[in-house]
């Protein structure tokens, strides 16, 4: 695997997977009860290093996760923890699947995927509008009387 074909072959690809792990690593140990505080330096680190390396899945997978862990702290009803466990295991999942992609980009198969798009490489993020124009397409109410 050459180093432009493979997402972790960059110093900023393999910090980004590292932080990853270790995030992934100190959510499964210690589970997510534990005070914010643990896992604060983690989710930073994870964050900023999928942002360097322009990886919006990621990215966007980790905010996520860190929205479910918030919304446990905060005693939310609208936490899951199915859902806080799909969320680790995707993010996870992501970055394992980006490099066998790549694995197999490197061998002359073709990947289902690139392992670009598995990442999102390159996705730009939400554009701000600076006006919205929003157009009614009506409704119809009617009543059966019997």
């Amino acid at each position: 695997v050459t180093s432009s074909d493979d997402p972790f072959a960059s110093e900023e690809g393999k910090t980004c997977r590292q932080y990853v792990q270790q995030l992934s690593q100190a959510l499964w140990l210690s589970g997510i009860s534990q005070p914010l505080i643990h896992y604060e330096a983690a989710f930073s680190r994870a964050q900023q290093a999928a942002e360097r390396c322009n990886w919006r899945w990621v990215s966007e997978s980790l905010r996520q996760l860190r929205a479910s862990v918030d919304a446990f702290h905060a005693r939310a009803s609208h936490y899951h923890a199915g859902e806080c466990l799909c969320q680790l295991a995707a993010l996870n999942s992501r970055l394992n699947c980006a490099h066998e992609m790549a694995q197999r980009d490197s061998v002359g198969e073709i990947p289902p995927m690139p392992w670009r798009t598995v990442v999102g490489a390159g996705i730009a993020g939400e554009a701000k509008l600076d006006h919205l124009r929003l157009v009614s397409l009506g409704m119809r109410c009617w009543q059966d009387i019997e």
